[in-house]
Parts: structure tokens; C-alpha cells; sequence
């Protein structure tokens, strides 16, 4: 089954208790920089409970990779208010998803009304205009989770517009110790939430699907998540897959893909610079194979054992990409233009 992503960021700052309340949602004005890091890092999804520690230690970012400004704004003021009419905000997150949401204060919830995102090559608007999304019922402590049922369209160029419902489960999985580099929070709770939506055209199944892990320091007067680690994908059936993952940290890290334990194992990438396709040689079989645009964003992901492989990057935008092998829990990386 295939992971969901809802960007959680939007949906509450954190009280000194070791619980998010109400009074801890977020309002216009709230915001936060993040860098990129790895993105092909594990999402730790295994490590929950009490007491737990997050080990990001040894994470890598991506040398000379844009900062990532993630704002709450009015959702009357961005160029989608007529597609989220009764949404109050916005999180607009630099090349990320920018997710509509209201706080309730009367139910104690947060909805959201969706979420668009553009994977570089393509744009993406979902709308729960029928059954919006209980993003977070307060309080919210360690354990507590629920299902909410979600339905609305799916706006897809190319197709038009899909009807989609599904679900999405949010869950307060763990708290403890976060790792980032040689940083340490040591009052940190986690945030997962796994959604799906899908539908039907012309005999096609639509699949939209988001997942995060967002973690919060309970000790900062900052409301924003300081680490999260998020994927969005919409399978488009023939019509293809689209979709990233990302990993986004208030902290810079010291060392870098492509560097360092990075160039264990070389492998060849050609042409470069290509336009339609490339073909990646490995000595060894690998586990996997990502490509990362400029953004740390993984915008091709290929599991293979083959020691050659022919992938299209035809829908790329022009510019400078990652490719990424792993190797028996080695990656290598090398950078390629893309014309």
C-alpha cells in the first residue's frame, strides 16, 4: 500500500505540557526556514512510544540548496482562494505543499480544506469540499490517534477534475530525544499522519497519497515543527506517477551528499548533459535509485537490481540533479544536467 502524506506543520505550536491544545494552533504571522536534507534517510517509522530517541546524527544535507521559508498567511491573499473559499490560512511552504486549513476553536480541531503541490513538472489542486479533513482533534498526547473520513476533487491537468475520497489517520506516535547533526532536543514529540484518497476516470484509479513525521520541541516558544520528513505522491494509473519526498530541518548539517561516506561506490551516469534519457551503470546491484532536483526534492525514485538502468527524465524541468544508488546501505551520488 502505498504511503500518504498530510504537511502537519499547519496544525499546532506546542504548550510547555507534553500535549498540543487549541491554543497552540497556528495563525498568520507564525513561520519558520527550513534547509533540505536527505532525503532517501529512513523515516524512522519504527521508532515510537515514550521515551524514544530519533537519531538523525549522521543525516546529510545538500551542499548549496535554497533555504525553504514556511509561512501561515491568510488564505484570502494566495492565488488559490477561490479553490479554498472557507479555509481561513495557508502554510506556504517554498516548493512544498501549501495546505488550507481553519482552527476551530468551539469543536477544539483544526480542518483542512486541502493542499496543492507542483512536483516540478506538473500541478496538483485537491479540494475536501464534501468531507474536510479533522487534521488534529485537541488535546492531542502521546498515543492518542483516530481515523477521519475525507472526500472531494482532485484537480489533475491532463484528466480534469476526479472525485476522491478516502481517509487519513493522524497519531501523537512518540516522544523523547530528536538528533539532528550535532544538535540535540531532548523534549520532542512526533506527529504521523498517513492519508489517502483515490478515484476513478474512465475506468482509471486515481491515487493521492501523503505521509509526515513532524516533530515539535516542546521547549521552544516557535509554534513550527523544527524537523519533519514528509512524501506526496498522485498515482495516475497509465497516466503515470508523480510526486517527492523531502526531508526539511531548522538545522543545517555539517556534511553533504556526494561527499564523504557518499563516494564509497562509484557507478556512471550518461549523457550528461541529457534531455530524455539517461542510463546509470552500478558494479553491484542496487537497492535503489533516486533522482533529487535542486530543491532536495526526490523526484524519480526506482527500486533495481540491475547493474544497467534506462530511466526517462523527459518530464524533468532544465536544470542540475542528484542521482542517488544505495548499495547494502551505502549511497553514492553524482550531480547531472538535465536540458
Amino acid at each position: 500500500m502505498k504511503q500518504g502524506l498530510l504537511f502537519l506543520g499547519l496544525i499546532a505550536g506546542i504548550s510547555a505540557s507534553a500535549q498540543i491544545t487549541i491554543d497552540d494552533t497556528l495563525y498568520v504571522g507564525d513561520a519558520i526556514v527550513y534547509y533540505n536534507l536527505d532525503s532517501n534517510a529512513t523515516n524512522l517509522a519504527a521508532t515510537t512510544g515514550a521515551a524514544v530517541t530519533w537519531d538523525y546524527s549522521t543525516i546529510a544535507g545538500y551542499n548549496g540548496s535554497p533555504t525553504h521559508a514556511d509561512d501561515i498567511t491568510a488564505a484570502s491573499g494566495t492565488a488559490y482562494a477561490s479553490d479554498y473559499s472557507t479555509a481561513n490560512y495557508c502554510e506556504e511552504l517554498t516548493d512544498g505543499v501549501w495546505t488550507f486549513f481553519t482552527n476551530d476553536d468551539a469543536l477544539d480541531e483544526t480542518h483542512v480544506h486541502g493542499f496543492v503541490y507542483n512536483d516540478g513538472t506538473t500541478e496538483f489542486i485537491i479540494t475536501y469540499e464534501v468531507d474536510d479533513l479533522k487534521a488534529m482533534v485537541y488535546p492531542m498526547n502521546l498515543s492518542d490517534t483516530y481515523t477521519d473520513p475525507i472526500e472531494g476533487t482532485a484537480s489533475i491537468p491532463t484528466l480534469g477534475n476526479v472525485a476522491v475520497t478516502g481517509d487519513a489517520t493522524v497519531t501523537a506516535d512518540g516522544t523523547g530525544t530528536l538528533l539532528i547533526g550535532t544538535n540535540t532536543y531532548s523534549n520532542v514529540i512526533r506527529i504521523h499522519t498517513d492519508e489517502e484518497s483515490s478515484g476513478t476516470f474512465f475506468g482509471q484509479t486515481i491515487v493521492i497519497s501523503r505521509e509526515s513525521f513532524v516533530y515539535y520541541d516542546l521547549s521552544s516558544a516557535n509554534p513550527m515543527p523544527i524537523f519533519r520528513h514528509d512524501a506526496v505522491e498522485a498515482d495516475l494509473d497509465a497516466g503515470g506517477l508523480y510526486g517527492f519526498s523531502a526531508i526539511y530541518s531548522k538545522d543545517q548539517v555539517s556534511n553533504f551528499v556526494g561527499m564523504e561516506k557518499n563516494e564509497a561506490v562509484a557507478f556512471s551516469v550518461y549523457p550528461n548533459p541529457s534531455t530524455d534519457v539517461i542510463t546509470i551503470e552500478t558494479p553491484s546491484a542496487t537497492s535503489q535509485i533516486s533522482i533529487v532536483n535542486s530543491n532536495g526534492q526526490v523526484v524519480k525514485s526506482i527500486s533495481s537490481t540491475q547493474l544497467k538502468e534506462t530511466v526517462d527524465v523527459s518530464s524533468l524541468e532544465s536544470g542540475i540533479y542528484i542521482v542517488t544508488v544505495s548499495f547494502d546501505g551505502t549511497t553514492s551520488s553524482q550531480s547531472i544536467t538535465i536540458r
